[in-house]
C-alpha cells in the first residue's frame, strides 16, 4: 500500500502546484494594496503612486496606495509583515525600513530579509554634497583638506540619527580619515535651514534636493553627488568617488516587498510585473523628473543588494558607535 499512498501524494502535490501556478498567472483578480510606511507627499509616496498607476494599467485591477506612517517606517513595515501572504498586500520599502531600522531601532523587531519576500527595486536616490560658501571650498578634495586641517571643527547635518544621509556623512568621515561633528535635525527642512544659517557647514541632501534652488541662487555650493555614476539630474557635477574619495558610494534605494510566506509563483509574477512597469517609458520619465536613478533589480539581485548593504552599514554603525537616542 505504501507505493500507492506515495503515488497518490505525489499526484495530489502536483495538482496543488499546478493550481498555484495557474492562480498566479491569473493574479491579481481583485484590487492590490500598496503600503508606503511614510506620509503622503514625500518621495516614497510619489514613487508608490507612480508605480501603482502603471501596475493598474498592466493588470486591469486597482492598485490602492495606503500610507501608514509612524516610528520611522516601522509601523507600516510591521503591517505588511503581518498581512495575509497572498500577494494582495505589498510594501514600497527603503534602505531605512529594511536595512537600517532593524540594526538601529529596538522597536523594529523584524528581519528585513527573513520576514519578507523582496520582489524588485524601483529607484536609487543618491545624495548631493552641499556646503556653505563661508568655508571657502569648491570641491571634495578641498573639503577633505579642510577637515584634516581642522578636525572636529566643521558640523554636518542630517534629518536625524541613523537616517541614510546621517550614515552617508559618517561613511565620508571614515573614508576620509578625519572628523566632522554630526548635528541631527527633525527632518530635512530643519537641516537645510541650519545650513543656510551656518549652524552646520556640510550636508548630504537627498535627491531630488530642495537645496538645489539655494545652489542656483549662490547661497550654497554643490560639490558632488554620492552615486556610483553621475546623476542624471546633475550631470555636470562629479561623484564623490571621482572627485576626491575613490570608492565612496551612498544612497537610498526604494524596493517592493511582500510577506515572507507569499507563494513563490505569486512573488515571481509580482517581481516580473514590477520590473516591467519600472522599465516603461512613462515611469522612467517620472523618475527623471524626480532626480532619482532607475534601479530595476529582480528578486535574486535585490536580495544580494540588501545583504551587501546590511553588511556595510552594520559594520559602520558598530565601528562608529551610532545609537538612536544617543
Amino acid at each position: 500500500m505504501r507505493p500507492l499512498i506515495t503515488i497518490r501524494s505525489l499526484v495530489a502535490f502536483a495538482l496543488l502546484a499546478a493550481s498555484a501556478v495557474a492562480g498566479a498567472q491569473d493574479f491579481p483578480t481583485r484590487p492590490v494594496k500598496l503600503v508606503t510606511p511614510y506620509a503622503s507627499g514625500g518621495a516614497t509616496d510619489i514613487l508608490a503612486r507612480t508605480l501603482a498607476q502603471k501596475l493598474s494599467e498592466l493588470w486591469g485591477q486597482q492598485v490602492l496606495v495606503e500610507n501608514k506612517p509612524g516610528a520611522s517606517g516601522v509601523l507600516g513595515t510591521e503591517f505588511v509583515r503581518t498581512s495575509a501572504p497572498d500577494g494582495y498586500t505589498v510594501q514600497l520599502g527603503t534602505i531605512t525600513t529594511h536595512v537600517l531600522n532593524p540594526i538601529l531601532l529596538p522597536t523594529a523587531k523584524y528581519d528585513g530579509l527573513k520576514d519578507f519576500a523582496p520582489l524588485a527595486t524601483m529607484a536609487n536616490s543618491p545624495f548631493v554634497l552641499v556646503v556653505t560658501p563661508k568655508i571657502n571650498v569648491r570641491n571634495t578634495v578641498e573639503l577633505i583638506a579642510l577637515m584634516k586641517a581642522q578636525p572636529g571643527k566643521l558640523n554636518f547635518g542630517s534629518s536625524g540619527i541613523g537616517t541614510s544621509n546621517h550614515l552617508a556623512g559618517e561613511l565620508f568621515k571614515a573614508m576620509a580619515g578625519t572628523d566632522m561633528v554630526h548635528v541631527p535635525y527633525k527632518g530635512g527642512t530643519g537641516s537645510l535651514l541650519g545650513l543656510l544659517q551656518n549652524e552646520i557647514q556640510v550636508q548630504f541632501d537627498p535627491l531630488p534636493s530642495t537645496a538645489i534652488a539655494q545652489v542656483k541662487s549662490g547661497a550654497l555650493i554643490a560639490l558632488a553627488t554620492t552615486g556610483k555614476r553621475r546623476s542624471r539630474a546633475l550631470p555636470d557635477l562629479p561623484t564623490v568617488s571621482e572627485s576626491g574619495l575613490p570608492g565612496y558610494e551612498a544612497g537610498a534605494w526604494y524596493g517592493f516587498f511582500a510577506p515572507a510566506a507569499t507563494p513563490r509563483a505569486v512573488t515571481q509574477k509580482l517581481s516580473a510585473d514590477i520590473v516591467r512597469a519600472v522599465d516603461s517609458a512613462d515611469v522612467q520619465a517620472k523618475l527623471g523628473e524626480l532626480g532619482a536613478e532607475p534601479l530595476t533589480l529582480s528578486s535574486p539581485a535585490f536580495v544580494e543588494l540588501i545583504q551587501r548593504d546590511r553588511d556595510v552599514w552594520t559594520k559602520l554603525i558598530r565601528e562608529r558607535g551610532i545609537k538612536v537616542g544617543s
